[in-house]
């Protein structure tokens, strides 16, 4: 079944829109997006974010020129996402275990346990 057919009006509007974004090359920004949906950007963000996480879409994200969402491509496309949000993930939990006073792998223990207490062992 077709992606498309499972989203509302909003998250079908913004789709069609990454779609015809495919490549880093053609990203496009969240000002844009909104002007062309009427939809506001915090709310652009949060159904792209929406349809990655629930939806599996491939959207990428890029804050190097061109700035902007798009639909990824290639291995190397989805590979250079999955870095930048690991960076990105890192540096959150550095800054969580540095307000904890602990250090990161005390923080990633506690976590663990706290994911297995949630979702069982791996």
């Amino acid at each position: 079944m077709d992606l498309i057919l499972d989203l509302d009006r909003d998250e079908r509007a913004i789709m069609m829109i990454l779609r015809k974004h495919k490549g880093r090359e053609n990203a496009i920004q969240v000002d844009r997006i909104s002007a062309m949906t009427g939809i506001d950007k915090r709310t652009v963000r949060d159904i792209t974010r929406h349809l990655i996480d629930e939806h599996r879409a491939p959207v990428g994200s890029s804050t190097q020129k061109p700035y902007g969402y798009y639909w990824i491509m290639s291995g190397e496309e989805a590979e250079a996402n999955i870095q930048a949000l690991k960076q990105r993930g890192i540096s959150i939990l550095t800054r969580a275990a540095n307000i904890k006073r602990i250090t990161l792998p005390e923080l990633l223990g506690q976590l663990r346990i706290e994911m297995e207490e949630k979702h069982g062992p791996d």
